[in-house]
């Protein structure tokens, strides 16, 4: 997420992940924070899509003004391992300011499945192969990874389902249509 100190010579720039998952809901806490030490506002600005790429090549080319702080997430060090065209490195081109946040990955289920623990999921999967589906937060991002290594790792075949962000994931695994993901 970028985090915009208004200004008439700024422009708003965005995080990588839409509004109600855990980056924005961070993003914004911080962004409350910085506001406070400020005594000024502070804007956070969505911008999803590609695992946070789009944010960061935004961020990337803004005016170095000092007006604008880019929120990422795990997801653009993980960019360049998933896809062809990054146009950015995480190493050379943000410079670190604090770690926010540490979240570890939560596997939850939707409450229609009828399973209660995760050995209960993992012999459900085994006597439904094929026909359970898993959330994620998109393609390449760690809620896709960690759904992805659960998967291998327990021996099971599941279907992954790509989503632009936790937020709409949720919403599916909550209603049934996704059985169960790795929220964070």
């Amino acid at each position: 997420m970028n985090l915009q100190v208004p200004t008439q010579a700024s422009n708003p720039r965005r995080q990588g992940f839409p509004p109600g998952g855990s980056a924005d809901i961070n993003a914004r806490i911080v962004a409350q924070g910085l506001a406070s030490q400020l005594s000024g506002s502070i804007v956070p600005d969505n911008k999803p899509g590609a695992g946070g790429n789009i944010a960061a090549t935004e961020a990337k080319r803004a005016t170095p003004d000092g007006y604008t702080i880019f929120y990422s997430t795990s997801a653009i060090v993980l960019a360049p391992s998933l896809y062809p065209n990054v146009q950015f490195d995480a190493f050379t081109d943000f410079v670190p300011i604090s770690l926010t946040a540490n979240i570890p990955l939560v596997l939850v289920t939707t409450p229609n499945l009828p399973v209660s623990n995760v050995k209960d999921l993992v012999s459900y999967a085994k006597a439904n192969p094929g026909k359970l589906n898993y959330a994620s937060s998109g393609s390449g991002a760690l809620l896709h990874l960690g759904g992805a290594l659960f998967a291998k790792e327990m021996g099971i075949q599941v279907t992954h389902v790509a989503y632009k962000g936790s937020a709409p994931a949720i919403t599916d695994l909550i209603s049934g249509a996704t059985q169960f993901m790795f929220f964070r």
